[in-house]
């Protein structure tokens, strides 16, 4: 009788239930659903302060006035505008030489989910503008409370210094 080597059936199937064991595992401690909400987040801190310096200069510069009055502000969603950054897009604006508010934005960015809870607001009451995000993450959510804005829901961001523009939610 000649003795075959080998494994059993027994110990392939101990060694697949603790390679799936860890596995579980390491999903577990990586939570994947928690890394895509705070790389989103990101993208919305990068966005807001990419529109704010483009603003800033932009009407530094003398290219573009804000539109609205105190008792009137102008509005506007990412969620239903386009990305056109001639002024007719979500962020509007008083064009006063060419190119705008496109010399320093090609394209107005929207929020990576750019849904009914998750988009960029915009408001403006012809001095000042504000620009809000909702974060998804709990680790950027305490930044939405202690932004100096009226709406503990909302991330703020722009030139009111009381960040009022925009009524809270």
């Amino acid at each position: 009788m000649t003795k075959k080597s080998g494994f059993t059936l027994v110990e392939l199937l101990v060694v697949i239930a603790i390679i799936a064991i860890m596995s579980a595992v390491v999903l577990v401690a990586l939570n994947p659903l928690a890394i895509l909400q705070k790389s989103r987040d990101s993208a919305r801190l990068s966005d807001l302060d990419s529109m704010r310096k483009a603003l800033d200069l932009a009407m530094t510069d003398g290219i573009i006035g804000l539109p609205g009055s105190s008792a009137s502000p102008v509005t506007g969603a990412s969620n239903v505008g386009t990305r056109a950054a001639d002024g007719t897009g979500w962020i509007s604006y008083n064009l006063i030489t060419a190119p705008g508010l496109s010399k320093y934005l090609s394209t107005l960015p929207v929020d990576p989910r750019n849904s009914p809870t998750y988009f960029y607001r915009y408001a403006s009451d012809g001095s000042t503008y504000e620009l809000d995000c909702k974060f998804e993450s709990t680790d950027y959510q305490s930044k939405q409370s202690s932004d100096g804005g009226n709406d503990p829901e909302w991330y703020e961001l722009g030139t009111n210094p009381g960040l009022v523009l925009l009524p809270p939610s």
